[in-house]
């Protein structure tokens, strides 16, 4: 007797049990009965674990990172898919994606994280859909790390500044995220010391050598922050330029490079510089001007002390400022500019001839240059003493005695 055989497919429920008995029935064909036969099936119940290929940087943009899947039964299985979701809290975000077949127990997709998406931790959730003869499951115990984004920094400070200017030349720094944060800047001594804030641009920085670092500071907490450091010498010393011609005086570092420029009424005549760094200059109009190292006017004096077509300046150690008029005079100035010798200014006509060139020596002596007479005058103890020039630029101590 020859028997057929019958084959039936069955679909097995996600929910289903650990096992399933199957049954078949027979009927017609002229039987006299219904014969029937069962078939015992166990369900084998895979296990799902999730992971990030990678934590990914934020960014305002989407971006896709590698989500990995192991799937396992006891053994590797080869069937069914993945779906993988991430979730913020409670929350999903973005949508889910599929893997492809599950093999030899793996699976992966790539998912895109929504624009904006900010940095943080979040749960990935890998759900294992069975193929025949497994259970389902899922899993959500494993994390997404975002990390937030490390702007560079762009800066080009200048090497040399003068001592007092901190100045946007120093404080320039911006930030490859663009109006993310905010920056500070603060200058240490190469030779060790506390660290100065110059982020107002207005500290004084002695002459020297520091390092200048502009720090950023986050806006958000999608980025993080960041720091660059420069040298920057500070100089003490530098030399002034009169430009008689069109009028104006222009100021060189110790290293030769420009710093400041100053636009004086008229033609300038001769410059000095005073104990606390600031600079006088005369000339045509008459005008007698004090400018700082930074270019900001202090005072412009047009008159008083006997101020006449001044052609020669001098500084005293007190600050007080000696000029030369081509009226045969001398003018004398406090170092706020106010007028201390009298209207007409000091006056001897048997020993001034249209003077031009004024000194003061370390013993206070005021010597003057008569280009009318060929002659030289000294006035004995006039001034205040001071240091010679070259000693003083050397000493940081223009004003002082050495």
């Amino acid at each position: 007797m020859s028997y057929d055989t019958i084959t039936a497919t069955v679909s097995i429920a996600s929910n289903a049990g650990s096992s399933l008995t199957n049954s078949a029935t027979v009927s017609g064909g002229g039987a006299s009965n219904s014969p029937t036969a069962t078939d015992p099936t166990t369900i084998l119940a895979a296990t799902t674990t999730a992971a990030a290929n990678q934590s990914a940087g934020y960014s305002t943009g989407d971006q896709t990172v590698g989500l990995t899947a192991t799937v396992s039964s006891g053994g590797a299985v080869n069937s069914g898919t993945v779906t993988f979701a991430v979730f913020n809290g409670g929350t999903q975000i973005g949508s889910s994606v599929t893997s492809g077949t599950v093999t030899s127990g793996s699976a992966s997709a790539n998912y895109t994280l929504p624009g904006g998406t900010g940095a943080g931790t979040y749960t990935i959730e890998a759900t294992y859909n069975p193929g025949p003869a497994y259970v389902g499951s899922s899993d959500s115990s494993h994390t997404l790390t975002v990390n937030a984004v490390r702007p560079t920094i762009s800066w080009t400070p200048v090497p040399t500044i003068i001592f007092g200017d901190a100045g946007t030349s120093v404080l320039n720094a911006g930030a490859s995220c663009g109006a993310c944060g905010s920056f500070t800047y603060s200058a240490t001594p190469t030779g060790g010391g506390s660290a100065i804030d110059i982020s107002a641009g207005t500290a004084t920085l002695a002459a020297g050598s520091y390092n200048v670092t502009a720090n950023f500071t986050p806006g958000s907490a999608n980025y993080a922050a960041n720091s660059a450091q420069a040298t920057l010498v500070v100089s003490g010393e530098s030399v002034w330029i009169l430009n008689s011609g069109a009028g104006g005086t222009s100021e060189l570092a110790g290293n030769g490079a420009g710093i400041a420029s100053s636009a004086d009424g008229g033609a300038n005549a001769a410059v000095a510089i005073d104990h606390a760094g600031n600079v006088w200059s005369v000339g045509a109009g008459p005008v007698l001007e004090e400018t700082s190292q930074v270019e900001t006017v202090q005072n412009t004096i047009n008159s008083g002390g006997g101020l006449d077509a001044p052609a020669g300046i001098a500084i005293d150690g007190n600050g007080q400022v000696w000029v030369t008029n081509g009226n045969n005079t001398v003018s004398l100035f406090s170092n706020a500019g106010a007028p201390i010798s009298a209207s007409g200014g000091i006056m001897d006509s048997s020993v001034l001839a249209t003077p031009t060139g004024i000194a003061v020596d370390l013993g206070g002596s005021v010597w003057i240059a008569n280009a009318g007479s060929n002659s030289v005058t000294r006035i004995l103890g006039a001034a205040a003493p001071t240091a010679p020039l070259s000693t003083a630029a050397a000493n940081n101590t223009t004003g002082a005695k050495p």
